[in-house]
């Protein structure tokens, strides 16, 4: 922030590289700032611009490359993630209110939305320097863990032994959880080693 490189922001397309460079290095930086604030269990300390540019449009540059898609398909799903921390927030013991329930299914089509958008546009190399499509998937399955797990709060050990009922839809929320954790490790078990050794530490 104090280097301004979110200044540049406003003015994507970019038809100057400076400006290019300026807001990919500001889309890194909220990369890191979003893996590593999770995996600490704190708030991200940048901020999103959606109201003022959807970060697709920096994909009109014509400085963009294919990297640049691959670095805004991840910009779009954290900030879905950012939506979720807004409705559901942090104190994880905190029950889940019924009428709160309801805004699962919303943020739920908003990650379909961003899955059958970018699995559209995104080329998956085989080679070792590019993420295959089971990385892509894994971001994806994540992602969805953590939205459908929300119906969990607030129950105890007891609670969920005893198979209580979950309000509304939760236990059909419940049952996606378990499908999409399933499927991380799935996604792990099968992608080799070497190419998990950059993901984030949260994976």
């Amino acid at each position: 922030t104090e280097l301004d490189l979110h200044r540049c922001i406003t003015k994507m397309p970019h038809t100057k590289r400076e400006c290019y460079d300026r807001t990919r290095l500001y889309f890194l930086v909220y990369l890191c700032d979003h893996h590593c604030s999770l995996s600490h269990g704190k708030l991200p300390l940048t901020r999103d611009f959606q109201l003022l540019k959807r970060p697709r449009v920096f994909l009109e540059t014509a400085f963009a490359s294919q990297s640049d898609q691959k670095l805004i398909s991840q910009v779009e799903l954290w900030s879905i993630f950012n939506r979720v921390f807004d409705v559901f927030g942090g104190d994880i013991d905190r029950c889940i209110a019924t009428q709160i329930l309801a805004e699962i299914s919303c943020l739920n089509d908003l990650y379909e939305q961003w899955y059958s958008e970018w699995l559209g546009v995104l080329k998956f190399d085989t080679s070792k320097a590019e993420p295959s499509r089971r990385i892509f998937d894994l971001y994806y399955h994540a992602a969805k863990l953590y939205l459908f797990s929300h119906v969990f709060r607030g129950q105890t050990r007891e609670d969920l032994e005893l198979g209580s009922e979950l309000p509304g839809d939760g236990n059909d929320f419940a049952h996606r959880a378990l499908e999409h954790a399933l499927s991380v490790v799935c996604s792990v078990n099968n992608e080799p080693r070497d190419r998990l050794q950059n993901l984030p530490c949260y994976i």
